[in-house]
Parts: structure tokens; C-alpha cells; sequence
């Protein structure tokens, strides 16, 4: 462990790595505090609960680059490579947080779902979608429908392709990521053309 970070960090580094290889029910507050290097005490004054701390150990390590920040810096308003771009940032994020995604598959009803950053970040993205479908609508790129439907299917297509890629180990098919990726947003694009 760096020796430079904050207590705070300290702990939010070790409980990250221990979340991730044994999950939040097996995971002791003794553990956490032991692997931070600091006693429990020191943990329950920073976080106060066990809960508490898995709540912003998603927020810090999961979903801590703003939805709008990472979407925004690779849009260049052309449908397909937008879309192409979007579909590869999005799974570049989840397959990044890999082990935390499937924790919080397992442990969805332990955060408030105000503070659920599983809940959060995809909210985030669709509004982002939401108001892309509109201006590419506005431009005449995209036919006029329900932005919020079209952003809303767009995101389904990503989570499908997720979850089969992390949950079911790609056994639908034996087609590449990139390939698949390709397919469904040229695909998705024919529905969106004018």
C-alpha cells in the first residue's frame, strides 16, 4: 500500500481488493482494517458501517470518471463511430470492474438504491443517450422517436452483451467482442436512419 494515500484511501484500497476476490458477505471489518493497517476503530470513524465503506468503494473505484466526462471526449456526432465508440467505452468500464460488477450482481439489495452506483451509473449514461438521440435527432441524423427509448435500448444492447460476456461466458457465440460489437451497432443503426 502506498504510504502517501489518506487513512481513508488506505481503507478503500483494501477493502476493494478483499470485495473483490472473496465478496461483501465474507468480507469481516477486522479484514479490512487488518489489510488498511489501521484498528477498527479507525475504520468505523471514517465510514461508520461496513455497508458505508462498499458504497464508496464502488463510487471511488467503479464508476469515479464522470459518465458525461468519459462519452463527451469521444463524440464526434457521426452515428456510427459515436455508437461503435460508446459501446467500447461502456465495457471497457464494466469489464475493468469486472469483480465489482459481479459483487454487485450478488449483493444488489444491500445499498439503498439512491446509492447504488450499479443504479447511478446507468442512469447517468442513459441521460447522456437521451439528450445525444435528441441532438442527432435535431440534425436529422437519427429518425424522430422517444430519445429516452432509443438511449434505452442502446444501453439493454451493451448490458446483453456484458452480462453474456461475464455471467454466461460468451456462450451464445464464438464471435469476437469486437466483431459482435460491430454487428449490433450497425445493426442497431439501420432502426435509427431516417
Amino acid at each position: 500500500m502506498h504510504p502517501k494515500l489518506s487513512t481513508g484511501d488506505k481503507i478503500l484500497y483494501a477493502s476493494a481488493d478483499l470485495f473483490s476476490k472473496y465478496g461483501y458477505k465474507a468480507v469481516t471489518t477486522k479484514q479490512i482494517a487488518a489489510a488498511a493497517s489501521v484498528n477498527e476503530v479507525t475504520l468505523f470513524r471514517h465510514f461508520g458501517t461496513k455497508k458505508n465503506i462498499f458504497e464508496e468503494t464502488l463510487n471511488k473505484f467503479v464508476f469515479k470518471d464522470g459518465v458525461r466526462k468519459i462519452f463527451e471526449e469521444g463524440i464526434v456526432w457521426d452515428l456510427e463511430k459515436d455508437l461503435f465508440f460508446m459501446s467500447k467505452a461502456y465495457n471497457k468500464i464494466m469489464d475493468k470492474n469486472r469483480k465489482m460488477f459481479l459483487i454487485l450482481i450478488k449483493e444488489f439489495n444491500i445499498l439503498e438504491s439512491s446509492k447504488n452506483p450499479f443504479i447511478k451509473f446507468p442512469r447517468k449514461l442513459k441521460e447522456f443517450l437521451t439528450e445525444y438521440f435528441l441532438e442527432m435527432q435535431k440534425g436529422g441524423k437519427v429518425r424522430k422517436d422517444n430519445p429516452e427509448a432509443q438511449a434505452v435500448s442502446f444501453l439493454l444492447v451493451n448490458l446483453g452483451a456484458l452480462m453474456s460476456g461475464i455471467i454466461a461466458n460468451n456462450i451464445l457465440t464464438e464471435i469476437s467482442f469486437e466483431d459482435y460489437l460491430s454487428h449490433a451497432v450497425a445493426i442497431f443503426i439501420r432502426g435509427l436512419k431516417p
